[in-house]
């Protein structure tokens, strides 16, 4: 039993210490440290260690079970096929940690998380404040200050899921004290970026947070267990609906459209101008990062994570995400852990206008997909909801 334990806990240190390198190494490559050519060659060397940590942790954990096996091969060959069509990595990387976290409990996984995202933002900001970093203004109907990061809304984003995170973290032991330091560092964030929509449902979810407190499954839980279980359907049928619209012209759609900065005019000449296929298309995205300098008529980007998804890789991978989100829901609903909800809520229904929902470094929620891969329910549920079950501090 004692090295047993041993065995485990060398599994989770090699995922924790994966975790913490990619997270890094990706909130950096996001700030203006990029620029810095020695800084960006360095982050790259020390995020493909942590891939290597990965495969060493795959191969340590030693887990055959013909269900997981079955559901990680169809896994590998979708995102070597989707890699094959796109030219785009992201959906091997991310497999990669799905294989690797499922054996690994999710608190710790969300621990790590705190801790890397909260360091590196941390460091971003000091590294402005003190100047080593340049900040990036923007003014044109609104000023917008980047704060060491390459574009206006990252950090505020960061901290909107960082906020998400914590607080399916700390769950009912989430504090006033905590809640207050948490809003206070969102407010600011909010005035210097001008990012409305990550400050909206960061505040959204904090109330709802203590309104949890004094819910406790009293009434309503079958609507809140809906939405669990069905957000990110709802949030790709509600964009959809949205964008196509749009084409019918109309004075209610054309102020939404100003009001979300033209994200249903650029979603719908995406349609336009690509189409959909089954397993996606490579489409060289122009802006929505740091390059923000283009001439308007190069910017094609898409904002929303659902039409993204499904126009980069395809009607097929969408469709699995979606399925894999209700059944995480329902894991979800099963165990009533409902802090864990309202943030996988939250995070669905910030990615309708936002494209942060398959960005591992931003959604961390993602990785709690992996323990699908389980093929014992026991397992799963072991892995997954240990905090809640029990008090770790």
């Amino acid at each position: 039993m004692k090295f047993q334990n041993k065995w485990t806990d060398n599994c989770t240190l090699l995922f924790q210490s994966a975790l913490f390198l990619y997270l890094l190494t990706s909130l950096f490559a996001a700030s203006l440290f990029e620029f810095m050519s020695l800084f960006a060659m360095v982050s790259k060397g020390i995020r493909y260690t942590a891939y290597l940590f990965l495969v060493c942790k795959i191969v340590q954990s030693n887990y055959y079970e013909s269900g997981h096996l079955i559901k990680c091969g169809i896994g590998i060959l979708l995102s070597l096929f989707s890699y094959w069509i796109t030219r785009d990595k992201q959906l091997i990387f991310l497999m990669l940690f799905l294989m690797a976290v499922m054996n690994v409990y999710f608190d710790k996984v969300l621990k790590t998380y705190l801790w890397a995202n909260g360091t590196g933002i941390l460091i971003v900001f000091l590294a402005y404040k003190i100047r080593l970093i340049p900040n990036r203004l923007y003014s044109n109907s609104r000023s917008r200050h980047s704060l060491g990061f390459g574009y206006p809304t990252t950090i505020s984003n960061y901290w909107l899921y960082f906020m998400l995170a914590y607080i399916a973290y700390r769950k009912e032991r989430l504090t006033i004290i905590e809640g207050l330091i948490l809003e206070g560092i969102n407010y600011y964030f909010f005035i210097m970026t001008d990012t409305r929509n990550a400050f909206a449902v960061s505040t959204l979810t904090l109330v709802l947070a203590y309104g949890l407190k004094l819910w406790k499954g009293k009434y309503g839980k079958r609507l809140l267990a809906f939405f669990i279980q069905h957000i990110a359907l709802l949030g790709t049928v509600c964009i959809a609906f949205l964008t196509f619209q749009w084409s019918k012209g109309g004075t209610a759609i054309t102020k939404l459209n100003s009001l979300l900065s033209n994200r249903l005019l650029l979603s719908y000449e995406a349609f336009q101008n690509y189409g959909l296929h089954l397993f996606g298309q490579r489409i060289e995205w122009v802006g929505g990062t740091r390059d923000f300098d283009v001439a308007y008529k190069d910017y094609n980007y898409v904002d929303s994570s659902y039409l993204q998804i499904v126009l980069t890789y395809g009607i097929v991978i969408l469709l699995l995400l979606l399925i894999a989100y209700a059944l995480l829901g329902r894991e979800i609903v099963r165990e009533q852990d409902w802090y864990l909800g309202i943030a996988l809520v939250m995070s669905a229904l910030h990615s309708i206008f936002d494209p942060q929902f398959l960005w591992m470094q931003y959604n961390i929620f993602l990785l709690a997909l992996g323990y699908l891969l389980l093929s014992n329910q026991a397992e799963r549920r072991q892995y997954l909801f240990r905090i809640w079950k029990k008090d770790v501090g």
